[in-house]
């Protein structure tokens, strides 16, 4: 039963692990592209608003969204990876 349980460990660990590496690239890149929607003119990230100088879709707001969509699919890739 002990084996299992390290098994059990690697793989939240390595979910953890690709997540955060799947998050941090794509955060590189968003902050590289700078996207109209996220960004204003002058590159600066937009306030979280319904203004017409913000945006709904903020650099805030993406960075969440992103997190947690990213653990999610490593999580449903573990669940298929598992035998």
């Amino acid at each position: 039963m002990n084996c299992g349980k390290k098994y059990n460990d690697f793989v939240m660990n390595s979910r953890v692990v690709y997540s955060v590496i799947f998050f941090v690239l794509c955060m590189v890149l968003i902050g590289i592209k700078k996207p109209s929607f996220a960004f204003d003119y002058m590159g600066y990230p937009k306030h979280f608003g319904i203004r017409k100088e913000d945006s709904l879709l903020s650099y805030g707001s993406i960075s969440v969204g992103l997190s947690v969509v990213s653990h999610i699919i490593f999580g449903i890739i573990d669940l298929i990876a598992i035998p």
